[in-house]
């Protein structure tokens, strides 16, 4: 299939939808169905001079007059945008001395800035931004003019507790409380991402129940995500997807070897678990990952950190974003980080895990002036070096040392671009997103003995190319009696991967051929349409009942040649291969929900799961190179509830998923590695969540998932039967623990406690990981824009192993991948 024209198709069919969408509604909206109009008094076209600001602090929060030159009444139009209270007053003008516009950083403790300009000729603009939330607003006769109180909490609660718990989230497509949606969702507030000291979708597992992260051989390009024990099965010479959806502003990342990009200026992330495959355009089995960053908007403000510390741990942020001209933003992002690593290769006095990360993104953003059409523009490239594809004897009394007479690299490049467009209209609301992703791993190579023998290297060079188009029309998300949601997804998807063996001086010694080359270059095509939908009906004020449905077709193909180069001739080593496949399937979704009260709701579902089937390149038959998809079904039963005046949060949730072919890593005679299917799994688990504010700059989060994981049917290759064996990869239990206090005169603590049960590498459960517990800290000092931390992530310099497999090269031998060990560091941060 030619890539460049099914692109440019991809491509035209967006622009030819919003053309047509552009006629079919009115060119301007009622201005008025996006905000809610507060008239102080009725008041006439005439223009009005704000002659001073000023802003004083209050019980509750704090007071904006406007001065007026003469006693006139204003009417205030406004709206709320995630932390930011937004006021337009139009026919007024802003008449400061010497100043175009008031800006007031910090003017009271929950209120981060208050900015007064001048946004159009007859029309001025008040900006609020809260810390954490947006404040209320209660207007105010003044007779010096038109008086504002942004109220963040009142008198009596003031001395004991901070305002609510209230977390705001799109995970269901829709603008919603976390507390009202009916399914597992856990929420990481951009602040949270701050404090925490996230930079990478690996550390988001450790607030998430039943999510786990394990980096496998060849660092960040194959690392196992896994959802209430479904995953992306990490093996490095196989087509197919992964259970679990990662999406960052819509876009989804749909190879299981992309996931880690930096992360940087997030405004928050949500983690849904359980199928999604009727809300989303990209099908997801296990959970999504939906990552949201900050968008450009009509100020200029910007931010930056600076991170120094061991073991040669160099890290830098910068972020600015504001308006270009009305209506026009611009955001530039940028992240660089090193590492020196933490595993020395002892042999060649090298550092075998030297990391270094530079990514940079952008994005141009629209909103027509009635605010009903929101069209971004983002590009973003990412470059990072995870050093050599290292593995250590599992049994070494020092993991974070290794002898091997060749070093190696990986190295990754990637560039996305997208192109998002939502229009708001008054019945229902469109989105269309248009997105490229490039992503390649070249070179990604090792040592393949793991010895100072010079027997083999190995290296696995991967590209792939990705073209996808989603699009969704929905209604109101206050629609009643029914709310729905239609979608159509289209990717298309080529992917090169190319395994090599070289076989070096001393191959001889185990009985291969000196000087040969085994390589495998294969090309893997797959197409994928899918129809989406799902609807509630409100039966009662406080009975929900949800349905939903996703198709799904797709069409794959590998093309394989097995070369073998010795003596500088070049043969087939084994017959090309040649296959080509197609594949539907139904996805139906049940749930209902009902709330016994607003601090009470309960909730259950019913879904279908899928995870693609796919190719490996290594076998020689098409029999044993052709792997089949997995399917399940998922039931959960849940509440969530809330105390305390929303204070404290509790969620609780039990599962259980039946799995049919159920995907991982196996062999083939005689030790051919390839991707196998076993025929059931049962997984069942609970999880509970907390969060809590027992006093004021107090917050607590918690959170613990058990799981029970085993194969109830599988007989592998060698006629080994693993019938109540757990899945590998998959931790017993996950816990987490959180405490941070921010003091009113600017000390910062925070210590986390993240508990990972056990765990097994392989469905044999012979090599294992033991429960480990791991301590993250930061303390510091804030004040104004400013702060800087001292912090130590694993603090305790725990060891353990994140991969670990049997060798076929030195049979016997069990070697694994090290986590990474303690740092220590100093980060200095400012916002402007």
């Amino acid at each position: 299939m030619n890539t460049i024209p099914k692109s440019l198709c991809i491509a035209g069919l967006g622009t030819i939808i919003l053309a047509l969408l552009a006629i079919a509604v009115p060119a301007y909206a009622d201005i008025t169905a996006d905000h809610e109009q507060v008239t102080a008094q009725v008041v006439e076209s005439e223009i009005i001079s704000i002659t001073n600001v000023k802003v004083n602090s209050t019980d509750t929060g704090i007071e904006v007059i406007l001065e007026t030159s003469q006693p006139e009444a204003l009417e205030v139009f406004f709206q709320i945008e995630d932390n930011k209270y937004i006021a337009d007053i139009p026919n007024t003008r802003l008449n400061l001395a010497n100043e175009e516009e008031f800006q007031q950083n910090n003017p009271a403790e929950e209120i981060d800035s208050v900015t007064i300009r001048q946004t159009e000729p007859n029309t001025i603009q008040v900006i609020v931004i809260g810390k954490t939330q947006p404040p209320q607003l209660e207007i105010v006769s003044s007779n010096q003019g038109l008086g504002l109180n942004f109220i963040t909490t009142t008198p009596e609660s003031a001395a004991i507790t901070e305002p609510e718990i209230e977390l705001q989230v799109t995970a269901g497509k829709f603008v919603e409380n976390v507390q009202d949606v009916p399914a597992s969702i856990t929420v990481i507030t951009g602040q949270e991402v701050e404090d925490s000291g996230i930079t990478s979708p690996r550390d988001i597992a450790k607030f998430t129940p039943n999510f786990s992260t394990l980096r496998s051989n060849g660092g960040r390009t194959r690392a196992n995500y896994n959802i209430r024990g479904l995953g992306n099965t990490s093996s490095s010479n196989s087509s197919g997807g992964s259970a679990v959806g990662l999406y960052v502003d819509g876009v989804p990342y749909s190879d299981w070897f992309s996931y880690e990009s930096a992360l940087f200026d997030v405004e928050r992330i949500e983690v849904l678990r359980g199928p999604q495959g009727t809300l989303y355009g990209q099908n997801t089995q296990g959970g999504v990952i939906n990552i949201i960053t900050t968008p450009p908007d009509n100020f200029w403000q910007g931010q930056g950190s600076v991170s120094y510390g061991s073991p040669g741990w160099r890290e830098n942020q910068l972020s600015v974003r504001g308006p270009l001209e009305d209506n026009l933003f611009l955001s530039l992002s940028g992240y660089y980080s090193e590492l020196d690593g933490f595993v020395n290769n002892t042999f060649l006095d090298r550092s075998a895990d030297y990391r270094q990360n530079s990514s940079y993104r952008g994005q141009l953003r629209w909103v027509s002036p009635e605010k009903d059409w929101d069209v971004r523009l983002t590009t973003n490239y990412e470059e990072y070096n995870d050093g050599s594809l290292i593995t250590v004897p599992f049994n070494s009394p020092n993991p974070n040392e290794i002898q091997t007479d060749f070093l190696g690299e990986s190295v990754v490049y990637t560039n996305n671009q997208s192109l998002a467009i939502s229009y708001k209209g008054e019945n229902f609301d469109f989105t269309s997103i248009t997105a490229r992703r490039q992503w390649a791993n070249n070179p990604g190579s090792g040592d393949g003995d793991f010895t100072i023998l010079d027997i083999a290297t190995a290296s696995i060079d991967v590209k792939t190319l990705n073209w996808s188009q989603e699009f969704r029309l929905q209604s109101l998300a206050d629609a009643k009696p029914w709310r729905w949601l239609i979608g159509a997804y289209l990717e298309d998807k080529d992917t090169e991967i190319n395994v090599t063996s070289s076989f070096g001086s001393d191959a001889g010694t185990l009985g291969f051929p000196v000087g040969l080359t085994q390589s495998t270059p294969s090309d893997f095509k797959d197409t994928t349409y899918a129809l989406f939908s799902q609807i509630t009906y409100a039966a009662t004020p406080q009975l929900n009942l949800t349905a939903g449905l996703r198709f799904e077709n797709r069409n794959y193909s590998i093309n394989r040649r097995s070369i073998t180069e010795i003596g500088g001739f070049s043969i087939p080593s084994a017959s090309d291969i040649n296959l080509a496949d197609s594949d539907s399937i139904l996805l139906p979704k049940f749930a209902m929900e009902y709330q016994f009260n607003p601090n009470l709701l309960v909730y259950g579902s019913i879904a279908r799961g899928y995870k693609n089937g796919g190719f490996s390149t290594l076998p020689n038959t098409p029999e044993e190179t052709q792997f089949d998809r997995e399917t399940s079904w998922s039931y959960e039963l849940g509440a969530k509830s809330s105390w305390l005046n929303n204070n404290l949060l509790a969620n609780f949730s039990l599962f259980f998923t039946s799995v049919e072919d159920y995907q991982l890593i196996g062999f083939v005679p005689p030790n051919i590695s390839t991707i196998v299917n076993a025929n059931a799994v049962d997984i069942w688990g609970i999880e509970l969540e907390t969060r809590a504010k027992p006093a004021k700059g107090l917050d607590l989060i918690a959170s613990f998932g058990y799981i029970n994981a085993e194969f109830s049917d599988f007989t592998d290759a060698f006629g080994v039967n693993y019938r109540g064996n757990k899945i590998p990869k998959t931790p017993e239990y996950t816990y987490f623990l959180a405490a941070q206090y921010r003091s009113p005169g600017g000390f910062f603590s925070r210590a986390e406690l993240q508990g990972i049960g056990r765990y097994f590498f392989e469905e044999n459960n012979q090599l294992q990981q033991e429960p480990l517990v791991l301590v993250n800290a930061r303390i510091g000092y804030e004040r104004d824009n400013f702060g800087i931390y001292l912090f130590s992530n694993n603090l305790f310099d725990k060891n353990y192993f994140t991969e670990a497999f049997e060798s076929f090269i030195l049979p016997g031998v069990p070697f694994g991948v090290p986590a990474d060990g303690r740092t220590v560091g100093v980060q200095v941060r400012a916002r402007f």
